[in-house]
């Protein structure tokens, strides 16, 4: 099977092509290779490849790519992500929400950091980027920690941080987990004896 080349080169990225479509609270500035984005809970800058156009039309930013080829593609479907991922943060934020499971596990938020009670003969100090707001409702008693800012990586960077110090572990089910993720079980020796 002989596969002509004009076919493969001239593929758009189907993410690339959809327009990103940004409501009246927020705008959207282009000057030159950087975008600018601001919204009601903050505001974004980014700077795009010399291999991408970006055109404001009404309510929407189209990403286009003047020369295709096969990386102008991948990159036409990147930038657009990240200029949607960049009008979410600042119209409605990211957030993340974690979960410390385990006798006397706790978090408090103390001078920009969260300290982290998890079973260490010391407590873990973690400092909190600018831009990401850290919270412990306090109905949860410390066992709840709510991450939220308008850049979804850094987000999601310091929620992992905080993950990756005690993860949860699979027979115990102790460590800090996110609220909504799964912990598969194992069963312990003791399970497997009684059987």
């Amino acid at each position: 099977m002989v596969v002509k080349m004009d076919k493969i080169v001239k593929r758009q990225s189907r993410v690339g092509k959809k327009s990103v479509f940004f409501p009246k609270s927020v705008s959207v500035e282009v000057n030159g290779r950087n975008v600018l984005i601001s919204g009601p809970h903050g505001v974004l800058s980014s700077s795009v490849s010399p291999l991408i156009s970006l055109f404001i039309v009404e309510q929407k930013v189209e990403v286009t790519v003047p020369d295709f080829n096969k990386f102008s593609s991948r990159l036409q479907g990147t930038t657009r992500a990240l200029i949607q991922n960049m009008v979410h943060g600042v119209s409605v934020t990211y957030g993340k929400t974690l979960q410390l499971i385990g006798t006397g596990y706790k978090a408090e938020v103390l001078d920009s950091c969260v300290h982290l009670f998890i079973g260490f003969s010391h407590p873990v100090i973690v400092p909190i980027p600018l831009g990401v707001r850290v919270s412990i409702p306090p109905a949860s008693k410390g066992t709840l920690i709510s991450i939220e800012g308008v850049d979804k990586v850094q987000v999601g960077q310091i929620a992992s941080t905080i993950r990756s110090f005690r993860p949860c572990e699979p027979y115990g089910g102790k460590g800090v987990r996110y609220h909504d993720e799964i912990i598969k079980r194992k069963e312990g020796k003791s399970g497997k004896n009684s059987k």
